[in-house]
């Protein structure tokens, strides 16, 4: 019924959180314009726009930096954590084993915001469908 359309992040430094997606996770620089609160940059991140957006300054801006977190489903989570480590990325969380067939990491980028990094054996999707599937039978 859906699908994704972008995720939508608030950044004190628009320009800066977009180079750090470009230069650690290969993210296209996809345009920059500006917007009432300033600058707004879209990036394309596998497959998905994100756009990064001038936070509202003053009471407005309460709340509204960042995004919690995104994942990042890879397949060669072992050489993109040693090409993080080559970076200088800061690992908040992991590289580590969450539960048997899956690995996952927490990087840090701008603004206090995290990605993380998912290597398993089945995707998140493909997990909730079917635990989704298994409650329906039951």
């Amino acid at each position: 019924m859906f699908t994704l359309d972008h995720l939508h992040c608030w950044s004190r430094e628009p320009e800066a959180a977009a180079e750090t997606y470009v230069e650690m996770f290969g993210a296209e620089r996809v345009s920059a314009s500006e917007t009432v609160n300033g600058l707004r940059v879209v990036i394309r991140l596998a497959g998905q726009l994100i756009y990064i957006e001038q936070a509202p300054t003053g009471e407005a801006a309460t709340g509204l930096i960042g995004l919690e977190h995104f994942a990042l489903l890879t397949d060669a989570f072992d050489t993109v954590i040693a090409d993080l480590r080559g970076k200088q990325a800061r690992f908040l969380v992991g590289p580590k084993q969450a539960r048997p067939g899956v690995r996952i990491a927490f990087v840090e980028v701008p603004d206090g915001g995290r990605v993380e990094l998912v290597e398993s054996a089945v995707p998140m999707n493909d997990a909730l469908q079917q635990s989704e599937c298994a409650t329906q039978q039951s």
